[in-house]
């Protein structure tokens, strides 16, 4: 993927400009959609998410019971600050340091109760006791999760902020380097979270967690200001994009009139609203890992791969008719997971209330 920015002869900025240079005008409008509906819902997943670490800390210490709804929208007036802060993806390099460092303290703290409560609880059990048809739509949500979290779904956008010759070190340094060193520790954390807690260990670790009040509070904290700087590469992708269609080009970011049009465009009134409506964290992330990171990350990814390097003769038979059957096993499998995230938001919205407390 991200050796794919150059196709067409021009260095491509957005994904959707890597798909117009390959296929034509069509897939441009059909990647825009594809790629502003997995982070709109990106967006409302996480906005979820940060509403619910800020309740975690706030039900440690007081029981008034303030819904999750509240603290959503708190949040969303955070954000907004924040965001009108920041106006555009590169001003985020500032942040990236801080956000390594909440992500480590997060870590730390996960490890470290989730070993000592492992080390101290009694025999857990790792069985599955869901029926068949559950289990299956659990393993195939499943699938769209874990795609959301390793997704590169705005890599064009990131290098777009990235000057030539910088560029190459961060395709083949910076880049395989992240995801090595990078998810292995929430690939092992997964692992150990399973070994402390067995079946029982809940969709958010930190609830699970029996450690000190202080360490629970710090481990919800810091997932919120982290979510800040994450929401903001998928949010600013979509602001970006509607402030080229509607700000001065002539102005700066700080002027009246742009500072205005960023007031209107990054308000996050519709977000907010919808993550209010229907706080369905793990059934947002499914459905955006299923239906847009699968399709956009690897199918998509694999298709430009074989046309690029077939064009250029570079890519053997096998290969491609390999490259042909992973890029259309991927294709069901996005196709099988959308379905079952569906599901579970349709269960959980006649099961649930609108603006539930959950």
């Amino acid at each position: 993927m991200g050796t794919l920015h150059n196709v067409g002869g021009q260095r491509n900025i957005r994904f959707r400009d890597l798909a117009e240079s390959a296929f034509g005008r069509r897939w441009y409008w059909a990647v825009w959609v594809d790629q502003w509906f997995s982070l709109i819902c990106s967006d409302i997943g996480l906005f979820i998410l940060a509403g619910e670490s800020i309740k975690g800390t706030h039900d440690m210490y007081t029981t008034d019971g303030m819904k999750l709804t509240y603290w959503i929208i708190v949040f969303g007036a955070l954000y907004f600050v924040f965001a009108m802060c920041v106006p555009h993806l590169h001003s985020l390099r500032i942040w990236s340091g801080s956000s390594n460092v909440l992500v480590l303290i997060f870590l730390a703290i996960c490890f470290g109760c989730s070993i000592h409560d492992g080390r101290d609880a009694p025999p857990r059990d790792y069985g599955i006791h869901e029926s068949r048809p559950t289990g299956a739509f659990d393993a195939m949500g499943a699938l769209g999760s874990i795609a959301f979290a390793f997704n590169t779904v705005i890599l064009p956008e990131l290098q777009a902020t990235i000057r030539p010759p910088t560029v190459r070190n961060f395709n083949y340094i910076t880049l395989p380097l992240t995801y090595v060193v990078g998810c292995f520790p929430w690939i092992i954390l997964t692992f150990v979270g399973w070994w402390a807690y067995g079946n029982e260990v809940t969709p958010n670790l930190i609830d699970s967690l029996s450690g000190p009040k202080w360490a629970k509070a710090l481990a919800f904290m810091t997932a919120f200001a982290q979510i800040i700087v994450s929401l903001h590469f998928y949010a600013c992708t979509v602001y970006e994009s509607l402030q080229s269609m509607w700000c001065q080009r002539n102005e700066g970011p700080w002027s009246p009139y742009n500072f205005g049009v960023r007031v209107l465009v990054r308000g996050g009134y519709v977000v907010t609203f919808i993550a209010c409506l229907l706080p369905f964290f793990g059934d947002f992330i499914a459905l955006t890992g299923s239906m847009c990171m699968i399709p956009l990350d690897l199918v998509l990814v694999l298709v430009l791969a074989i046309f690029v390097k077939v064009n250029k003769g570079r890519l053997s038979l096998p290969y491609r008719w390999f490259n042909i059957l992973l890029a259309s096993l991927l294709a069901i499998v996005a196709a099988v997971s959308s379905v079952a995230a569906v599901h579970y938001i349709v269960v959980d919205a006649v099961n649930y209330h609108v603006f539930a407390n959950l």
